[in-house]
């Protein structure tokens, strides 16, 4: 009985001795000793420490995007509130001027706030998101803002096709790219969905006057557009949001010219695990 007792207590010690190793590894990245789980457990435990690795690489992503969020935006607020500033204790504000400057920090203002509502990757998995009704309730959408143009949009979407990802961020990065198209195009735009092994790709192409190959890395930042015309409305805000959020899917985006004569703009979503993705910064 004592033998038998005592190779119980080994086998329960020694057995469960990862699960100590896994609690002292936890203590140490709570003290901040170090950043993961390391992988070397057996096999029943390798799910949950992939998981939990997983879990911390997903929230220090979107810490560390808060952060840059928020630096970004006392940075660029600084000086539009400086002019703003010369301008009333002047005595004499030009309006004109104060008007340019409360529009830069409107506009700056909406980058920041899309960009920080933006949810990424989930820790995990994702529900697979139906891109056909997304597709089909933005262009509804876009009839009823611009109901004096009318504009053929095509949608080439194979049947069933999904992508698992947040909702709202493909929301974002589809209504942005349509209201963009939507904008500029004469009277055509067209939409291309493909779901292969690779992951989603989807692309945008219109008939309007395109985007210009000396500009097509300008206009991916904030508050750059294209063409200043006064009748096309618009911040130049909403591809910079579309590559800020393909970014934190570890995607691709890419600005050509279109077969229609206009632009055309293609995202890549690959099907990557979340804790594969890289940690962004700015």
């Amino acid at each position: 009985m004592f033998v038998l007792l005592a190779a119980l207590w080994l086998a329960i010690r020694f057995g469960l001795q990862p699960l100590r190793r896994m609690s002292s590894e936890i203590a140490e990245i709570e003290k901040g000793g170090r950043e993961a789980l390391s992988e070397e457990y057996p096999r029943e435990l390798e799910g949950v420490g992939r998981g939990f690795n997983t879990l911390l690489r997903s929230e220090r992503q979107r810490m560390e995007r808060y952060r840059t969020t928020m630096d970004d935006l006392a940075h660029s607020l600084k000086t539009p509130l400086a002019v703003v500033r010369n301008e009333v204790s002047g005595g004499q504000p030009d309006r004109v001027a104060l008007q340019a400057q409360v529009d830069r920090m409107q506009s700056v203002i909406d980058y920041q706030l899309k960009r920080a509502a933006a949810t990424g990757p989930r820790s995990l998995a994702a529900r697979p998101v139906a891109l056909q009704p997304v597709l089909t309730e933005l262009v509804a959408s876009l009839r009823k803002i611009h109901r004096d143009r009318d504009v053929a949009c095509d949608l080439q979407v194979p049947e069933g096709a999904s992508y698992p990802a947040e909702q709202g961020d493909l929301y974002e990065i589809l209504g942005n790219l349509l209201d963009n198209a939507w904008k500029w195009c004469r009277s055509r735009v067209v939409v291309t969905v493909e779901v292969a092994a690779g992951g989603l790709s989807v692309t945008v192409a219109d008939d309007g006057p395109g985007i210009p190959e000396d500009q097509t890395e300008a206009v991916l930042n904030r508050g750059i557009r294209v063409d200043q015309r006064g009748d096309v409305p618009g911040q130049g805000i909403g591809l910079a949001v579309v590559r800020e959020i393909v970014g934190l899917y570890g995607g691709s985006l890419r600005l050509g010219r279109s077969a229609l004569g206009g632009a055309e703009i293609g995202v890549l979503l690959p099907k990557t695990r979340i804790g594969d993705l890289p940690l962004i910064r700015r």
